[in-house]
């Protein structure tokens, strides 16, 4: 009997190890993330289902890397995979150019430098250096794709470089420089993220834009427009091209003294049903942290009301570019009326009110009783389409590092606007966390009574079954 008992533990013991090893090598995962995050889109199934030629994708990774790396490097060969599986023309290959001078020379061409890394061994602070880059190239062509990018969301930075490899029409951005315009160069961060997934040059209204450019970008004009660069600007909107202009009515310095912009695009805005309120800021309880220096060097860290915060709800989702977008953040936004059928875009909450632009300091923002909803930004669809937004701080540079949400929205916008909103949907989908509610003072308290009866009710039922189970032998 004592045989045939241990037997049948032996068969189950292999069973369930057999059962373990098929559950481990089978390709069976269950996603559940939020809005899908390790779960393949359908945009990506289809723009890899229409790849006509090889895409090589070279990962740079060195064996030796900081333990923050590991979870992303597992990540991306995850997803690398997983592209591999569903397009056998998607070709992967791992080099360690620490390792292969080949892999070096293939790196340095492309521009790929080793990342620095600073760890403390035995009491001694250490640098080494390693590589963690990824590039992808069709026939001719090829793109790094930023590092950030890569970490924060690696669906859409290999999807949408795929996209931009293999299309056969370029999507090219006209960047405006008429009305002394902000320049790339200031908005670094923005043109190379425009860079991953289109093609961004600067042009000029002198002249009508080429046949080849569909969008057009201006930025913070702050000079006005000749009369032929106002003329090539409507003829481009009527003949169905995409504009999209984020203009700062009043310009702030860094003593917080408002000027007010001149150009001539405001009556030209207002012309297409954008009329632009001078001497008004929206300010609103709903507002971001700012941090304020005085001339003594004292920093004063606090909510700033001319900073207002644009949740979810306030972004009309009705548009499907901006339909993954989740908030955004302005900075010393004026209110919008609309006219000629343009629709909003952004507003503030319900919560915000009109200030004076004459005293902008953090110490002294007036409340107000009339308190109301104002609209920042809007958009027209016939006969191009054109959006308009209420401020252009929100893409300088050292915003997008506290608020990097508003690049997603700013990258949002130009999908509307170029009539592209498939990377949208991708760009949004990002990892995001759900927290438990709080707990309220009564669920505490049972909580806190389970933890301690439980493991005694625990402890006593598997007692009884033991002791259950010995009367039970002893019978037989």
């Amino acid at each position: 009997m004592k045989t045939v008992k241990n037997l049948k533990y032996a068969i189950l013991l292999f069973l369930l190890l057999g059962l373990n090893v098929l559950a481990s090598s089978a390709p069976f995962q269950l996603d559940l993330t939020a809005n899908r995050f390790y779960s393949l889109s359908p945009v990506t199934k289809d723009i890899l289902s229409r790849l006509d030629d090889i895409v090589t994708i070279k990962f740079f990774l060195s064996a030796k890397l900081p333990p923050q790396f590991l979870t992303p490097r597992q990540r991306l060969l995850t997803f690398l995979n997983r592209y591999r599986q569903l397009n056998p023309k998607i070709q992967i290959k791992i080099l360690d150019p620490t390792k292969d001078s080949q892999a070096r020379q293939i790196a340095d061409h492309l521009g790929i430098t080793p990342l620095q890394f600073s760890a403390i061994n035995q009491n001694q602070l250490q640098v080494t250096q390693g590589y963690f880059a990824l590039s992808a190239s069709y026939r001719d062509r090829e793109q790094v794709i930023p590092l950030e990018q890569l970490l924060n969301n690696p669906e859409y930075s290999l999807t949408a470089t795929i996209a931009k490899l293999t299309q056969k029409n370029k999507n090219t951005l006209g960047w405006v420089t008429d009305g002394q315009t902000a320049q790339p160069l200031n908005l670094s961060i923005a043109w190379k993220s425009l860079q991953q997934f289109a093609t961004p040059q600067l042009v000029s209204l002198n002249q009508p834009p080429l046949a080849d450019i569909k969008t057009l970008l201006i930025i913070n004009p702050q000079a006005d427009f000749s009369a032929e660069s106002q003329k090539n600007l409507t003829a481009f909107f009527q003949s169905g091209g995409g504009v999209l202009i984020l203009f700062d009515k009043y310009q702030i310095n860094n003593q917080l003294y408002p000027q007010l912009n001149k150009t001539n695009l405001t009556d030209w805005l207002k012309k297409q049903g954008f009329d632009f309120q001078e001497k008004k800021f929206v300010a609103s309880r709903h507002a971001a942290l700012a941090n304020f220096q005085n001339s003594q060097g004292q920093s004063l860290l606090t909510l700033y009301s001319f900073w207002p915060i644009i949740d979810r709800g306030n972004i009309n989702h009705r548009y499907a570019p901006l339909a993954g977008s989740q908030k955004t953040t302005f900075f010393w936004a004026t209110p919008i009326t609309l006219n000629q059928g343009a629709d909003w875009l952004v507003r503030s909450d319900k919560q915000a009110w009109l200030a004076s632009p004459n005293n902008l300091l953090p110490t002294s923002v007036p409340q107000t009783d009339q308190l109301g909803q104002f609209v920042l930004g809007g958009y027209r669809d016939q006969p191009g389409r054109l959006a308009v937004i209420a401020d252009s701080d929100f893409i300088k540079n050292q915003n997008l590092y506290h608020h990097p949400e508003n690049l997603a929205f700013f990258l949002d916008l130009v999908d509307l606007v170029s009539n592209n909103p498939q990377l949208a949907k991708l760009r949004n989908k990002l990892l995001l966390s759900r927290p438990l509610p709080p707990l309220t003072s009564a669920n505490y308290y049972l909580l806190a009574a389970l933890s301690l009866a439980l493991p005694s009710l625990v402890i006593i039922l598997t007692g009884l079954l033991v002791w259950w189970h010995y009367r039970r032998g002893q019978k037989n």
